[in-house]
């Protein structure tokens, strides 16, 4: 695992949490400007649901982010689906406007598991791939999937039809994997747990738009 101790954001705490989009501009090495509506946008949220997001809060947290992530993509025209990933994938949420559904779906997630990140991506990828405009993965998770040569696999799968992936990681979180699957360097981020949730909500900032 690369801890990766030097990224400008592994540095982020409670303290200086109002330098985060500073952070992020530094860490994707362009400026971080809100876009505008786009017909046909969506996103999928994949949140890790495994075991291990018991420890530091860290569900809560994700869940908290995920609520305010929807919030700023819908401000920018993007429709919001959901996708938890433990043991199963299983499609909470299919992409729409209503951020109260959101919230009510995203707010009864419980733990389950291993990292079945792979059957996530497909899961997304199959709802995406027949959509038209912009498309949009975002992975949030704490750790390694189960099968990081499938997750890989199938990651590529949907990039090459056209479909961006963004992923999010803590630091348990392998970034050299989270790189592997990210179709662009500044869509892949690993933060410290303490701004897991602010981070989250950030992520949407990366969002393409007009």
């Amino acid at each position: 695992m690369n801890d990766n101790k030097n990224h400008p954001l592994q540095k982020i705490n409670k303290s200086n949490q109002s330098e985060w989009l500073k952070k992020l501009e530094q860490a994707s090495g362009q400026p971080i400007k809100s876009g505008t509506f786009m017909a046909g946008s969506i996103v999928f949220f994949l949140l890790d649901c495994s075991g291990s997001m018991s420890s530091d809060n860290k569900l809560p947290q994700a869940k908290k982010g995920g609520i305010q992530y929807a919030i700023e993509a819908n401000k920018k025209g993007y429709k919001i689906g959901l996708i938890s990933f433990g043991d199963h994938s299983n499609i909470v949420l299919e992409p729409q406007n209503n951020i109260e559904v959101f919230r009510q779906k995203i707010s009864k997630i419980e733990l389950e598991g291993s990292t079945n990140l792979t059957a996530a991506i497909i899961d997304a990828r199959e709802y995406l791939s027949s959509r038209k405009g912009e498309r949009i993965i975002f992975i949030v998770t704490d750790g390694y999937p189960d099968s990081p040569e499938s997750a890989i696999h199938e990651a590529k799968i949907a990039s090459c039809s056209g479909i961006e992936i963004m992923t999010l990681g803590t630091d348990d979180a392998d970034l050299n994997f989270l790189n592997s699957i990210a179709t662009k360097k500044e869509f892949s981020i690993k933060v410290n747990n303490v701004v897991f949730e602010q981070s989250i909500k950030d992520m949407a900032k990366l969002l393409p738009g007009k």
